[in-house]
């Protein structure tokens, strides 16, 4: 079973029914609303209907009965950023295993300078933040994006 919040384009179109359309249509919807408070929300996104829906629900974990163990809250301050008025910040996971085409850990900007979202972040996983990135391929990215961390 996937977690919707979690999936990447690949393990979305690793499922029988999930394009990549459609599997870009989910991370989209992600990111613009925070994350899926719960299954049924996949009928918001473009692409899936009811039918739809009811076809797929199986293949992913029940996110109501997650548990928040892992919640961590990420901030950036884009003042210390080597770029005036980043566009997007992204946090992006697992460097050591890291696939280039995800995006799926977006950082949502409060209007005064500081990007932020909460996570669930696994333990022992590596991160970075990147920013402003042109087309989000490793090497590819808008100055320096700092140094890894590692949840702990």
């Amino acid at each position: 079973m996937i977690d919707i919040n979690k999936a990447n384009l690949n393990e979305l179109t690793s499922i029988k029914g999930i394009g990549k359309t459609t599997a870009e249509n989910i991370i989209k919807y992600r990111e613009e609303n925070n994350s899926f408070n719960g299954l049924k929300e996949l009928m918001n996104v473009q692409g899936i209907a009811e039918k739809t829906f009811q076809r797929l629900e199986s293949e992913f974990m029940d996110i109501n009965n997650n548990s928040n163990q892992n919640l961590f809250e990420v901030e950036v301050n884009a003042a210390y950023l080597p770029v005036e008025n980043p566009e997007e910040i992204h946090l992006v996971g697992d460097m050591n295993n890291w696939d280039t085409e995800d995006k799926s850990y977006c950082l949502n900007e409060n209007g005064n300078g500081i990007w932020t979202n909460e996570f669930d972040l696994e333990p022992g996983t590596e991160y970075k933040i990147m920013y402003d990135s042109t087309d989000w391929k490793e090497n590819k990215y808008f100055g320096d994006y700092g140094a890894n961390f590692i949840v702990k």
